[in-house]
């Protein structure tokens, strides 16, 4: 029987077509996270509301549609909903063995109405359906698409219909989660099948009532546009609108920040203000001395709203401009001592500054049109000590912090005096009045940053003290004696410094001072926390959350220690009159567990960026939520979790793409820092020598684990094409001013070979043969530097370079060695220890090349024309552990003087061979290229004998007749007698010695074989097995018929194709067989099909194939029980 379909280069087109995009396969929002790639499935029956039913039934009879499109098209509005994205995927059952899932893709626009999408769906579900019998495995190869498994995980959802699908089916082959439907009597019923170990009930649930609001308003109104339909119910929308923003506190909302200062002087005159390394300020002396600079700066012109500079270090000095700016109605600007000077001209000219506060020492280099004014003169000595009278209304500009812009030039954001005050009087709110006059705050952040912000107006308007820390911030020894000698109470934190300075209070034995600790800047560990709380379990430790334009933070959460550490910490709550909007792609709240866009409303808003209205508008909308007022576009993606707290999942904006797939950074790195051994984790974008993208990962890890740990780790919980492709170990990570980690400065991989690298791993040669060795393979590889246990094929080694190496190390040392040595020892290390025992490590002609699983048979594979097995190395690393393979290499392989057989006798050894690993069979076995007529041949014979083949592979060969050679042929080497069948004229050879002749007979056979790649030293004896073997096969006789059905692998950019097409090879075969012969095609040529990134589609199948005659056998067996019962 032929199994093949004659469309079958349209319909790879169609699917070239629909996925010439991004293919989207969104997920559906899971509540755990799994490793187990099987578990048990669960099933949930969902209620659907009879009145639905009905309409459903009516509307699909009126319009001649078929329900389940219907329902296939609510699912795709509703995964829209929940991502965001426009092409969305969804399973659906096949028809046809050949796709188990059919991937039914359309593109969703917000504007279609609803109607538009059911009739799209339905024409790409009958497309799809159409052109199903193309292998999708072959379709991600031509994508360069890296495949996961045979069941495609990258499909998440499956939509399936009892009485179009079977529901076993359906339950064998759905991934994590499937919406199966059942019509019965006229009634409509619905259950989850789904990953107890992903998904809650609840959450199940709640998604069907969400699929029900979407179902209910299509059938309500077919015409209603996509970006209008609602998922949320009534009540939803009052829970994660109103009610979790129900943050109201009163407060004095027209006061400004000099006002709210000067009162807390008059209640505390003589209370410490101002501690720093040279001096102490009471509040009266800080006053004062504000004043009289607040009339200086008056005096040169200042008014409300004016930009002023202030560029000083963290000392009184720097308390007492920012409060003079303030008393004398301007805005000040604060320029950070370690900014290049570029960068301050560019603030200075960009703000309009005219004026700017320093010190005389900080002068060099700066270029400022404006006025310079050092607070170190004693211009404002004479100036009187009072308050000014105030000029300064709530609504005016207190400050404007600059920060980086997706330009590449800094952008100011502009806060108003009510925003600050409003920062505050969140604080007392969240502390509970905890924070109040006796704190002692450290002041140690850069002041360009802002929580500086917090550092400074928090305990100037609660009257406490400002403890200024001089001293470069990561310098933990000092920051850690600073701390603990002036028993500073409350602190913030960026996470990055977080471990450094625990182990240091550890290490040294200092006591840790502080009672109320803030973390924010970049999402904390929460094993990092734990350690704090263990230091002080009174601590009143914030992760808090909040971009510069919603003035310092804007949510807040109170850690708490738990048994089991989750390493996400929510970023918690909206703050005191703080809204907090998680919105989908069409503006609309989504429910609680989905990931949103985050906008924040409410009185901590920025004005806007200074000079920049367009981006204003563009940030900074009309909030429909709460009508007068505006909201901020975070671009930070959020979820509600179900206590009513966010939590953040990275940027909007930080997403990737390699080879086709969208890659969160942000997922990557959350998975890696939850490694035990992993600290901080950083994931970037890289191109390697080719150009080619791949994600580099740099960890700060703990010097007892491994990379290959931490790779094998990271591999199990991510698609492969999520697992970094670099790694790169640093013992700290740099940090920038702000304390965020310095991307810049960060080591580049060595990237030479796009493998996974790390100095720490790296280990130079240590003796003189190591040395040699590392050179050979330098040479070889084209890569630098090489390690002594890094691995030669990890490294981009392939089989014409390995037979380079062993060619140049037999040159080398004068020592002839079996190719299968380097596979079994691929590392310089291992190598050299085979060479310093006189070893060669043989064993014979059957290798061992994997070991896999023991309850299932060993694939044996049979060798090329070439005799060698080195084209396996791929195939056994795709197979990894799901079953042992051995590979057969041709016999003599190793030798000077190979044996000269013909395919029967070949046959014959290798049965014997295979018996001593499996003495009866079934057997497996699998042949490439001329390996294809010998496992036919070893089928034949051990089907005479009475076993079964029951799974025969054969790849890229076609059935040729035998040819009737000269009687010399015997008499002749078997390379001359092979060069002459192949076309070399005698009358070349007849002058020459048969040594000419053989290296005349040499250079033609290398560059049939291989284009003149391999070096003539190591093609002599290796092309004599191919001459003997090419010869065996023009002898061989393919007579007979065998039993077993053949599983026929052909490559598509090979010559075979292109001088045969594929039915005809197919049918060749099936004249040898009783069996069926079933045929697929591969990406890649004769060679290149063995090889990244073919191998891994074919492996797919070949494991495919062998799962389903699995199933095949225990069907029958049961069968036979059932009879003999």
């Amino acid at each position: 029987m032929i199994v093949y379909d004659k469309e079958m280069l349209e319909r790879k087109q169609y699917w070239l077509d629909t996925f010439s995009g991004e293919p989207a396969f969104p997920d559906v929002p899971s509540d755990f996270q799994s490793t187990d790639p099987m578990p048990e499935r669960a099933s949930l029956s969902v209620s659907v509301d009879p009145a639905v039913t009905a309409s459903l039934l009516r509307i699909c009879k009126d319009s001649d549609m078929l329900m389940y499109t219907f329902l296939l098209a609510v699912a795709k509005i509703w995964l829209y909903k929940y991502s965001g994205r426009y092409e969305i995927g969804v399973g659906v059952p096949s028809h046809r063995p050949t796709l188990k899932l059919v991937p039914v893709v359309s593109r969703l626009e917000p504007a279609q109405s609803a109607k538009q999408v059911i009739l799209e769906t339905k024409r790409s579900l009958t497309e799809a359906y159409q052109n199903q019998e193309f292998p999708i495995v072959q379709l991600l190869d031509e994508l360069g698409v890296s495949n996961t498994n045979e069941r495609l995980p990258w499909m998440k959802l499956v939509v399936s219909l009892d009485q179009i699908h079977d529901p076993d089916f359906v339950e064998a082959e759905a991934p994590d989660l499937a919406l199966m439907f059942s019509k019965e009597d006229g009634v409509l019923s619905a259950r989850w099948l789904y990953n107890p170990a992903l998904y809650r009930e609840s959450s199940l649930e709640q998604y069907f009532e969400h699929y029900m609001q979407v179902l209910r308003s299509v059938l309500v109104d077919s015409s209603i546009p996509v970006h209008q339909i609602d998922l949320l119910t009534g009540m939803e929308k009052r829970q994660w609108v109103v009610d979790c923003n129900d943050t109201s506190v009163d407060y004095e909302r027209n006061a400004t920040l000099a006002e709210l200062f000067e009162r807390r002087v008059a209640l505390h005159p003589e209370a410490i203000a101002v501690d720093d390394e040279d001096r102490q300020m009471t509040y009266r002396e800080l006053n004062e001395a504000a004043n009289q600079w607040a009339i200086v700066l008056r005096d040169k012109g200042v008014r409300v709203n004016q930009p002023v500079g202030i560029m000083l270090e963290r000392t009184a000095e720097l308390i007492i401009a920012i409060l003079a700016v303030t008393k004398a109605g301007g805005m000040y600007v604060p320029l950070s001592t370690d900014y290049p000077a570029e960068r301050i001209h560019y603030m200075l000219e960009d703000s309009g500054c005219l004026i700017a506060l320093t010190k005389r020492s900080l002068l060099s280099g700066i270029d400022f049109a404006g006025e310079w004014i050092c607070l170190d003169d004693e211009g404002a000595s004479q100036e009187s000590k009072e308050n000014l009278s105030l000029q300064n209304k709530a609504t005016d500009l207190a400050y404007m912090i600059y920060t980086s812009g997706s330009t590449g030039a800094p952008k100011g954001v502009m806060i108003e005096h009510r925003s600050v005050h409003n920062l505050v009087v969140g604080h007392e709110k969240l502390y509970n009045g905890q924070i109040d006059s006796h704190d002692r705050f450290l002041v140690c952040t850069n002041i360009s940053f802002d929580a500086s912000i917090f550092e400074t107006w928090l305990p100037l308007l609660v009257g406490a003290r400002l403890v200024m820390y001089a001293g470069e911030k990561f310098d933990v020894m000092r920051l850690a004696a600073s701390m603990e000698q002036k028993e500073t109470t409350v602190a913030f934190m960026p996470p990055a410094l977080l471990n450094p300075l625990y182990d240091e209070f550890i290490e040294s034995g200092r006591k840790f001072p502080l009672t109320k600790m803030f973390v924010g800047g970049e999402a904390p560990k929460g094993e990092h926390l734990e350690k704090y709380v263990a230091l002080n379990p009174e601590l009143m430790l914030l992760n808090g959350y909040g971009p510069t334009e919603t003035t310092v933070i804007c949510t807040g959460y109170f850690y708490q220690s738990k048994d089991s550490v989750d390493p996400s910490v929510p970023i918690g709550k909206p703050m005191a009159n703080t809204q907090m909007y998680v919105l989908n792609a069409d503006m609309q709240p989504v429910p609680r567990g989905i990931l949103g866009e985050l906008w924040v409303g409410g009185d901590g808003i920025a004005r806007g960026y200074w000079n920049q209205p367009e981006l204003t508008a563009e940030r900074f909308v009309d909030n429909p939520f709460h009508p007068g007022t505006k909201m901020y576009r975070t671009g930070d993606i959020v979820r509600w979790l179900p206590d009513g707290n966010l939590q953040f999942n990275g940027r909007a904006d930080h997403q990737v793409k390699i080879r086709g797939y969208r890659i969160e950074l942000g997922e990557v790195e959350n998975r890696l820092v939850q490694h035990e051994a992993v600290k901080n984790a950083l994931v970037l974008i890289k191109e390697d020598t080719q150009g080619e993208k791949y994600l580099c990962a740099y960890v700060e890890m703990s010097s007892e684990a491994t990379n290959e740990v931490l790779v094998e780790w990271i591999a199990k919980r991510l698609p492969i094409y999520m697992v970094p492709s670099a790694l790169v170990r640093v013992d700290t990570f740099p940090l920038t001013p702000n304390g965020k980690i310095d991307r810049r400065s960060l080591p580049e991989p060595n990237q030479s070979s796009a493998t996974m690298y790390d100095k720490q791993d790296f280990l130079e040669p240590r003796n003189e043969l190591e040395q040699t060795m590392v050179k050979l393979w330098e040479e070889v590889l084209q890569v630098e530097p090489i390690g002594v246990f890094d691995n030669f094929f990890a490294m981009g080694g392939h089989s014409l370079k390995a037979l380079n190496l062993v060619n140049k190390v037999t040159k080398m040392f004068d020592r002839s060695l079996p190719l299968s040595v380097l596979f079994k020892n691929p590392t310089v290390a291992s190598l050299c220890e085979v060479l310093q025992s006189h070893s060669d490590d043989a064993s014979g002609n059957l290798i061992l090349l994997n070991e896999g699983d023991e309850s299932v048979p060993p694939l044996f594979v049979v060798h090329g024309q070439g005799g060698g097995i080195i084209n396996f190395v791929h195939l056994a690393q795709e197979l990894e552990s799901k079953r042992t393979v051995y590979a057969f290499q041709a016999l003599g392989y190793d030798d000077e003087e190979p044996i000269e057989l013909h395919v029967e006798q070949m046959a014959e050894r290798y049965i014997a061979e295979m018996r001593q690993i499996a003495p009866t069979g079934p057997y497996h076995l699998m042949g490439w290229s001329f390996g294809g007529i010998l496992v036919y041949e070893i089928t034949k014979q051990l089907e005479e004998q009475g076993e079964t083949v029951a799974y025969l592979a054969v790849c890229d060969v076609r059935p040729r007749s035998h040819e009737a050679l000269s009687t010399w042929d015997e008499e002749r080497d078997p390379l001359i007698r092979y060069a002459l069948l192949q076309g070399l004229d005698e009358s070349r050879l007849a002058e020459l010695s048969e040594e000419q002749q053989l290296r005349v007979c040499q250079q033609l056979i290398s560059e049939e074989v291989s284009d003149g790649v391999l070096e003539e030293e190591t093609s002599l004896s290796k092309l004599r097995i191919n001459a003997i073997n090419g010869l065996a096969l023009r002898k061989y006789q393919l007579v007979g018929s065998i039993r077993a059905d053949i599983h026929l692998f052909l490559a598509l950019e090979d010559s075979l194709l292109q001088d045969a097409r594929a039915e005809e090879i197919v049918a060749l075969w099936s004249g040898l067989t009783e069996g069926q012969v079933k045929y697929s095609l591969t990406g890649g040529d004769h060679y290149s099909m063995l090889e990244p990134p073919h191998i891994k589609p074919l492996v797919d199948m070949i494991c495919g194939q062998l799962e389903l005659h699995a199933e095949e056998m225990k069907i029958l067996l049961m069968n036979q029980e059932i009879g003999t019962d």
